[in-house]
């Protein structure tokens, strides 16, 4: 078991922020112009990015800043958003009908059976919930345990925006003894169909291991691997700068360098699905000094939204933290709710 290591304060703040503030403006700025907000999605999760001219039953026309004028046939999309909300009129060889445009599904054929086009409401929000409850009474001992999350995430043309947060408290007999919640949202901008720049700020608490606060905040560049109703692959390596205030002890700050990633993929005809996220920090001032944070799990859909999962919970840090092990591992039973 190895105990956790202190460091001296690095102080090269004044840098850092202005290396922050640079990437920050170019990121939010919007120093990487679109051509529109109309964004097709391929079936295997490809994102073109452009300004949809024309729709005909045998291909779809859309105006790009990287490839000009691109025709795709309508099998190999699984939908179009539109950050606009003006109509269009889609034709097929039995009739033709306007729908709304912030999102048209298209199938391997446009036409029904009645000549009409399905139509399907642009869904902006998402999220989910879970819970974890453990409560015993042993006569002496009075423990309870609660472990919840939670996602949101909303996206409109090149935009996303996404933020997860969970907490987890414990007491025994009566007195708290974990209290340790974190929150972290983030802003996405496509720069194309699958690279994207984000910003993020972070907080988190770990109180009865010495951790106050920790607050970190930087710009990061991802890219979209696959984005599907059945696969996700998603992945971000960014700089950040992080200040921590401990229980005890002088605060301190510093850069890190760090990488993300997250997985999803719908197995077993859907009945399963295993999902892996996880985010690697090393500081810049010392290399052998990291965290890593990861959940691993399956969950199993129940009825409608509701769902079971169980996950496995992986805390490493040697920076900061005042426990007996750098290594802390949850493994836990929880109900969701996903709309």
């Amino acid at each position: 078991m190895n105990l956790v290591k202190k460091t001296k304060l690095f102080t090269l703040e004044q840098r850092a922020f202005e290396a922050l503030f640079i990437l920050v403006f170019l990121l939010v700025g919007g120093q990487v112009p679109s051509v529109a907000g109309d964004v097709v999605i391929l079936n295997n999760g490809d994102r073109i990015t452009g300004e949809i001219v024309g729709e005909e039953p045998s291909k779809l026309k859309i105006r790009t800043a990287y490839a000009g004028e691109i025709s795709i046939s309508p099998a190999n999309v699984s939908r179009v958003e539109r950050n606009t909300d003006h109509a269009v009129t889609v034709s097929t060889t039995a009739s033709a009908m306007t729908v709304p445009a912030d999102k048209i599904p298209l199938g391997h054929d446009l036409e029904s059976e009645a000549g009409a086009v399905e139509k399907e409401e642009k869904k902006n929000w998402s999220g989910s919930a879970n819970l974890a409850l453990k409560l015993e009474d042993g006569g002496s001992n009075d423990d309870s345990e609660i472990d919840g999350d939670f996602s949101l995430r909303w996206e409109r043309g090149v935009q996303r925006f996404r933020v997860r947060g969970q907490l987890e408290y414990e007491t025994f007999n009566q007195i708290p003894t974990k209290q340790d919640w974190m929150l972290d949202p983030k802003y996405d901008h496509f720069f194309s169909d699958k690279v994207y720049g984000s910003l993020s700020y972070s907080v988190k608490q770990q109180k009865y291991e010495g951790l106050n606060l920790r607050q970190t905040i930087g710009p990061a560049l991802g890219y979209e691997f696959i984005a599907n109703e059945q696969t996700e692959l998603v992945s971000e390596v960014g700089v950040y700068y992080t200040a921590e205030g401990y229980t005890s002890g002088t605060s301190e700050s510093y850069a890190a360098t760090g990488w993300s990633l997250e997985y999803r993929r719908e197995i077993l005809q859907d009945r399963v699905q295993f999902y892996h996220r996880h985010f690697f920090f090393v500081r810049a001032d010392d290399i052998k000094q990291k965290t890593f944070h990861t959940w691993t799990g399956f969950k199993f859909p129940i009825y409608e939204g509701l769902n079971i999962s169980t996950e496995v919970e992986l805390d490493y840090d040697d920076i900061t933290l005042d426990r007996t092990s750098t290594l802390e591992e949850t493994i836990r039973l929880k109900f969701g709710f996903e709309w």
